[in-house]
């Protein structure tokens, strides 16, 4: 590795550069030959979270896979709440169910399933894959909720669960902008305008 790259903190902010500017490739480089054992999970969590909004997500699982696969006790890395967030995110854009169980059981064994963060990725994801019930599972478990837990959850009722959609939103302790505009697009998707002239005034 040339001279200019020896400290691990010029190539966590070469890493960072890259990315900035998209050039996702070129910080992939610097990445593998990283002068430690590993890198910090910070930079592990950067390049993952970069294949995700790529939405590459065999990028993504491949470098989740190698983090996993790392001994722990003696390198002192261990994935954290951003980690399986950026992960979960991953696993909706691919639309995996079954990695995505797989993924929320890692979350478990963690136990990371009632951090913010994590909740609202799987609060997020399972709607995708069209099973409420486990979202509202992992609604319920989380110790903490912010206005994106409550309005994701009201985001994907369907006609059916408008009922509980509502009861949700009225349950919210702080509502904003987007969770209004979500329960009016809610109703007006599924034909009930005069329930959506009822929300807009």
């Amino acid at each position: 590795m040339p001279k200019y790259l020896s400290t691990d903190s010029l190539v966590n902010s070469l890493i960072c550069c890259y990315l900035h500017i998209k050039e996702v490739t070129s910080a992939r480089l610097p990445f593998l030959q990283y002068p430690l054992p590993s890198p910090p999970i910070l930079i592990w969590n950067v390049m993952i979270r970069a294949y995700c909004k790529l939405q590459n997500s065999s990028e993504s699982f491949s470098l989740f896979r190698h983090l996993m696969n790392l001994d722990h006790p003696t390198i002192g890395v261990l994935p954290d709440e951003y980690t399986f967030s950026f992960i979960v995110t991953t696993c909706a854009h691919q639309r995996s169910v079954v990695q995505g169980r797989i993924d929320h059981g890692l979350v478990e064994r963690n136990g990371l399933e009632s951090n913010l963060f994590v909740g609202n990725s799987l609060i997020n994801m399972y709607p995708i894959f069209k099973i409420m019930d486990d979202a509202y599972k992992v609604f319920d478990r989380m110790s903490e909720r912010d206005v994106f837990s409550w309005t994701n959850l009201i985001g994907y009722a369907k006609n059916s669960e408008m009922y509980h959609a509502c009861e949700i939103f009225y349950k919210m302790p702080e509502r904003n902008d987007f969770s209004w505009v979500v329960i009016v697009f809610g109703f007006a998707g599924n034909g009930r305008y005069t329930e959506v002239r009822y929300y807009s005034v």
